[in-house]
């Protein structure tokens, strides 16, 4: 018999055991498993393996996310092989997912819906260069294999902070950008009828990559500008808080507020210590349009209590804590999360012993500038003199600072050598290098070209004066300062609330 004549036989043999086995004879197909049988005949296909659905996830068995390296704008990221009960690790796909905020990136992969996919489903894909990042800045990040069947499981999240630039400044130099006054003699306060492109006692700057934003409290409002600046004076293009860039009435509900304190934003999400009504804003995304509701509203009351706010003076955030001083209640509040709900409770507490007792002034009395890199927290108070230093992240409630910046300060210049006497810390800012505090009554930004690690670490410069040691005097020079207040670095510049001058100044390296 030929080989084809054979198949065919074969063929006709296996239907019909097919047609025995239907009509309830012992032999045939079965249909639950991949093996074909037959009492009498044999040879043809079998398999002992039973068909069963895949719905088990592959698996990390060890391992992590690794830093291969980082520089000032990339973060270089490798992974380990996954296993799968099916599929072949060739085959295993890999995602890389990030965020600024850890909460996008935490959790089982269904809660992942915010981060940014770094890169398009890969095969055995185990390494990622993410591009084009902010300088000194932690993201979140997570990565997530699926295999052929659908099924997907995460890494779990980690973070990893691009490199800091160290800014080089000159004692006394020119501030680059001027925003707020159309030039640099002008100095005056906006009337109510001029505040199209005017500022009014602004108190905090911040930006992201693309919009720079103020707290423009005399006008009760936030005012944004579009990045990059098109000029050394640029022009505003809409006011978070009021109805139009010409309004700067003070309102209560959530699209108004009253003499904002503080701004910071964070990947795209917004943060607004609203002193005057004594609770923070939260929007997810920077607003569009004049007068956007904001999300979430944080705090309130204005009195002490476990949700409640008085007079916030300062925000910021880390992408996992969030940190507000509650300058009325003479308390620093730490939240381990970023609030979703109303009312949201502090985690704990600075300065105080408990959340529902605001009387001691041990520690705080005024507090008003935060900064936190997650690992850090600098707080200053000008009413006690003082910036609160916590070396490493504070767990417990009125954990008490690592070291105190206080009254006199070593300085060692080439141009100047004694004591630093500060008056009135107000701002903080830093890039993990260098740190920055205005003094409002002095008016005068400090500079220290290294982290201070305790009080006798003074600063290196000095801008908004020509010199240390001098009467640090109030001036609307492009050199000059006027009770500054926020600090923020952000797109290569220090930006200083320059707030009796009604403006805000860039300096520039």
């Amino acid at each position: 018999m030929s080989r084809q004549l054979t198949l065919v036989v074969q063929l006709v043999l296996l239907v019909a055991m097919a047609i025995s086995s239907s009509s309830g004879c012992g032999d045939g197909i079965d249909l639950s498993s991949d093996k074909v049988t037959n009492s009498s005949f044999t040879g043809i296909y079998e398999t002992t393996t039973p068909f069963i659905a895949d719905s088990t996830p592959p698996q990390f068995v060890g391992g992590t996310i690794t830093l291969v390296q980082a520089t000032d704008s990339t973060l270089s990221l490798s992974w380990p092989t996954a296993t799968d009960n099916q599929s072949k690790p060739e085959d295993l796909q890999y995602e890389l997912v990030y965020s600024y905020y850890f909460e996008d990136v935490n959790g089982d992969v269904n809660s992942q819906t915010l981060a940014v996919p770094a890169m398009a489903w890969g095969t055995n894909t185990l390494a990622k260069t993410l591009s084009g990042l902010e300088n000194a800045t932690t993201y979140y990040l997570n990565v997530l294999v699926r295999d052929q069947a659908n099924n997907v499981t995460a890494i779990g999240s980690t973070s990893f902070a691009t490199k800091a630039t160290s800014l080089s400044f000159s004692t006394g130099q020119n501030a680059a950008y001027l925003l707020g006054q159309t030039d640099w003699a002008m100095h005056s306060i906006p009337s109510p009828m001029d505040l199209t492109n005017r500022l009014m006692l602004p108190l905090s700057a911040t930006a992201n990559a693309t919009t720079f934003l103020v707290a423009d409290a005399g006008a009760n409002r936030v005012v944004t500008y579009p990045i990059p600046l098109t000029s050394p004076v640029p022009t505003a293009t809409l006011a978070i808080g009021q109805p139009s860039l010409a309004a700067g009435t003070a309102g209560t509900d959530a699209a108004q507020m009253d003499a904002p304190n503080s701004v910071f934003v964070r990947g795209n999400r917004l943060f607004v210590a609203d002193a005057g009504n004594s609770r923070a804003l939260l929007w997810k995304s920077i607003p569009t349009s004049n007068g956007s509701t904001a999300d979430l509203t944080i705090g309130g009351g204005n009195v002490c209590g476990e949700s409640s706010m008085k007079t916030p003076g300062g925000i910021a955030t880390d992408g996992r804590h969030l940190v507000v001083s509650d300058s009325g209640n003479q308390r620093v509040l730490v939240y381990n999360s970023i609030p979703t709900t109303y009312p949201a409770i502090p985690d704990l507490v600075l300065g105080q012993s408990s959340l529902t007792d605001c009387t001691s002034s041990a520690t705080f009395s005024n507090p008003q500038g935060v900064w936190t890199n997650g690992t850090w927290l600098a707080v200053a108070d000008p009413a006690k003199i003082s910036i609160n230093v916590w070396k490493t992240f504070p767990t417990a409630t009125n954990q008490p600072a690592d070291f105190t910046l206080s009254q006199n300060i070593s300085v060692n210049t080439a141009s100047w050598t004694g004591l630093l006497s500060l008056v009135a810390p107000t701002g903080i800012a830093s890039n993990g290098i260098q740190f920055f505090v205005s003094d409002s009554l002095k008016n005068a930004v400090f500079v220290w070209d290294l982290l201070p690690t305790s009080n006798t670490d003074g600063p290196t410069k000095v801008l908004g004066q020509p010199a240390f040691g001098l009467a640090y005097t109030a001036s609307f020079s492009q050199a000059g300062l006027d009770t500054p207040t926020g600090l923020s670095l952000s797109n290569g510049a220090l930006w200083v609330a320059d707030k009796n001058n009604h403006r805000v100044v860039g300096y520039l390296p």
